[in-house]
This record gives structure tokens, sequence and C-alpha cells, in this order.
């Protein structure tokens, strides 16, 4: 039977001090015994973390430990990449040690290498076209056989690209999920490229232009029916005690705007009383 493990009096001043933000893994492989002695001795002595710094202390613990274990496995990167950071831009030191750029800058933040401001402004300057720079191949025009080799791939007069719309295409649009995540139908009316909504279209088809202060109402609430016996013409102030009452029943807002015009016709008339 192994003999128990005694703790020395700086084992126990160490513990009682870091109970808090070192795991009882970690104390254990600092005293060289096992953490089954660590951790008795913390629950004996009331030592024991709560939950959430257990949580927190085990998530440091594994981090930590990653670190060592990357530190080894890539013991032969981290050299070159210490060596030659300063010397080479991220995109070439990845070429040199054969693995991709986001891998670089990881192992550099995990060195805690930074590159200088003034070096990181000094390679952007490097790499950019500077005022009245003048294009290698400036007035040289193409040669025949090239022409001839590429020429399948020119545009022809008239061309037209696959998606391309024409007058009368119909696509379907989403608003922003700030403004209700509605779909709406648009019609292309023009080219080069006026769109209109396609429900209002047919009702002006049907009815003549929308009036002023006007809009067009799905009636179902379904604003992919665009049939012109699902549409109706409300004024643009019963379209906004609709839309602010939204979750009400349909019967219920059809009372809201039967309200309104009877609230409308008051206020004409008490005007027309006014002015007589």
């Amino acid at each position: 039977m192994k003999a128990k493990f005694k703790f020395s009096a700086a084992n126990i001043s160490f513990m009682h001090e870091h109970s808090n933000d070192m795991t009882g893994a970690d104390m254990a492989a600092k005293f060289g015994c096992s953490k089954f002695a660590v951790g008795n001795y913390l629950r004996t002595h009331g030592l024991v973390p709560d939950q959430e710094t257990k949580n927190r202390m085990k998530a440091a613990s594994q981090i930590k430990h990653y670190e060592q274990k990357s530190r080894l496995k890539y013991k032969k990167e981290d050299r070159q990449i210490k060596r030659l950071y300063l010397k080479l831009t991220i995109k070439e030191l990845s070429r040199k040690i054969k693995r991709n750029p986001c891998f670089t800058k990881r192992r550099m933040r995990a060195m805690n290498l930074v590159i200088p401001a003034e070096m990181i402004k000094q390679r952007l300057d490097s790499c950019r076209f500077k005022p009245g720079h003048v294009s290698a191949n400036k007035g040289q025009k193409m040669s025949s056989a090239v022409r001839e080799q590429i020429k399948h791939t020119f545009f022809k007069p008239g061309h037209r690209t696959n998606n391309k719309q024409v007058v009368g295409d119909i696509t379907t649009r989403q608003m922003a999920k700030s403004n209700g995540g509605r779909k709406y139908q648009w019609i292309k009316v023009a080219d080069p490229a006026v769109w209109r909504l396609y429900h209002v279209v047919v009702w002006e088809k049907e009815n003549g232009q929308v009036p002023d202060g006007h809009c067009v109402k799905f009636i179902d609430g379904n604003s992919m029916n665009p049939e012109i016996k699902n549409l109706k013409l409300i004024t643009k102030a019963e379209n906004m005690a609709l839309n602010t009452r939204w979750q009400w029943p349909m019967e219920l807002q059809e009372t809201i705007i039967i309200i309104n015009k009877l609230k409308r016709k008051f206020n004409e008339h008490t005007e027309q009383s006014k002015e007589k």
C-alpha cells in the first residue's frame, strides 16, 4: 500500500493561497503527488471553489496545456517564425514554412510576436501603386497570334448575360427582419432597372393610378397573393393603424378601418362647422 503523501508547510500555504486560481491537477504536478491527495486536502479544509470558478480554472488549464503541446508540436515552425517574422510578410513567411497565413498568425499570437505598426504601414505602401504609375504594357497592342487564341472568350455584339431580366419578369424580395421580414413580389416595368411592387401594378391595371396618401393592402394579409380580389385601397393613416396592431384578428382590423373613417368624417364636419 502506498504511503500517504505528507504536505509540507510550503505546500499547505500554497494550496490556501491558490485554491481559487489553480486546479488540483496543476497543484499535484507542482508538488509531485497525486491529484486525489490534493483534492482530499482541499475538501477536508473547505477550500473547494464553487462550480463557476472550477469551470474557469479548468478552461485556463486546458488552454495552458494546449499551448505547451503546441510548442512541442510546432517547435520547428516556431523557430522559423521567430527568426523571420520581421523580415518577411505573413504570406511569404507562410509559404516558407508551408503553412497557411491563419496558422502563422495564430502561432505569432501564442508567442506574443507583434509586428510594429510602422513596419506594417511600410509593407502596405511598398505593394501599392504610386501616383503616376505607368503599367508595363501601356500602349502595347495584343498580337494577332494571341488574339486568335483567345477570341472565343470575347463577348459578341448584342451579348446577353444568363441572368439578365427583361421587362415583365417578376422576382420575390424579402424585407429586413427589423422591418418585419415580409416578402413582396416586384415586376420589372422598364429598362435598364425600373421595378415596381407587383400588387400595386395589378391594382392600377384595374383601377388606375393609386391616389396620393393611399396604398394597396392585402385583404387576407398574404403578401404573396396579388390577385385583384385580394387587394384593397386604404389611406396611409389607416394602414399605419393596422400595422401598429398587426397582431389583432382580421375582424378587429376591419373595425379599426371603419372607426378611422368615422373619425376622419367627424373631423371634416367639425372643420366645416368652424368655418361657418
